[in-house]
């Protein structure tokens, strides 16, 4: 019906008999198609849309680059660090993880669900160190394979980049990739991994940069050195008598 026409005083009147015709439809027997034929003077005949199964995601035409993730968390609600194995592999694991929840386990379940890696057992994981149940971690270290937005490229492409200059170092080659030659993008272009993982992971859980690193890289042997920081609050601490006894 085409009110552009009608006055202020006919469509107030009509907005009123409306009210009126609704206010008589009964609360147990009123259906969404009353209301339709009330207001609009015909019935949705449209079709519901069938809900089509989400499409698998293909990690096979994607490659796959090492990188470093730094992060920090505050480890009250969590029972330590690391994982008591994968944590994703199977319901039983995931029942564990869901009643002793820790930081790996989020960190995981927020990589898969960025369709960052395509399981835990295959992406090449490493940590530097671990902290206890309640323990928090303000530079912690791990490293993996995950999704990049690079390119895989054969023979003839790897020797056309090399000969226009393209820096050899974003061309990669190894298992992890099926012995395929990968074109690492530059940084600026990579995907943004620190603000997908931070949507994803609980706010008590940062990450905090990302680096990448050589495929031989090993978050706990390549480490050069470790250092540990103790933050007290000072309620109800003596901070003289400790100083004192420091000395």
């Amino acid at each position: 019906m085409d009110y552009s026409r009608w006055s202020k005083r006919a469509l107030i009147e009509r907005l009123q008999n409306l009210d009126k015709l609704v206010g008589t439809l009964e609360p147990e027997t009123a259906t969404n198609t009353d209301i339709v034929m009330v207001t609009t003077g015909e019935v949705d005949s449209t079709t519901p849309k069938r809900s089509r199964p989400p499409m698998k995601f293909d990690f096979s035409n994607f490659p796959k680059r090492k990188v470093a993730f730094k992060f920090s968390y505050f480890g009250w609600a969590y029972h330590g660090l690391a994982r008591q194995g994968n944590a994703l592999e199977s319901e039983e694991k995931r029942l564990v993880e869901s009643e002793f929840p820790t930081i790996e386990g989020e960190v995981f379940r927020a990589l898969a669900a960025c369709k960052l890696i395509e399981d835990e057992s295959s992406c090449d994981y490493s940590r530097c160190g671990r902290t206890d149940r309640g323990v928090s971690g303000f530079g912690q270290v791990i490293a993996l394979y995950v999704r990049s937005a690079g390119q895989y490229i054969s023979d003839e492409e790897v020797e056309a980049e090399l000969a226009k200059g393209t820096d050899a170092s974003r061309i990669t080659r190894d298992e992890q990739n099926g012995g395929r030659a990968v074109l690492l993008p530059l940084a600026e272009r990579e995907l943004p991994y620190v603000n997908m993982l931070n949507k994803t992971l609980p706010p008590a859980i940062r990450i905090l940069a990302w680096s990448p690193v050589m495929p031989e890289f090993n978050a706990r042997f390549s480490c050069r050195s470790r250092f540990y920081r103790y933050f007290f609050s000072e309620e109800g601490l003596d901070i003289g008598a400790m100083k004192e006894a420091a000395q």
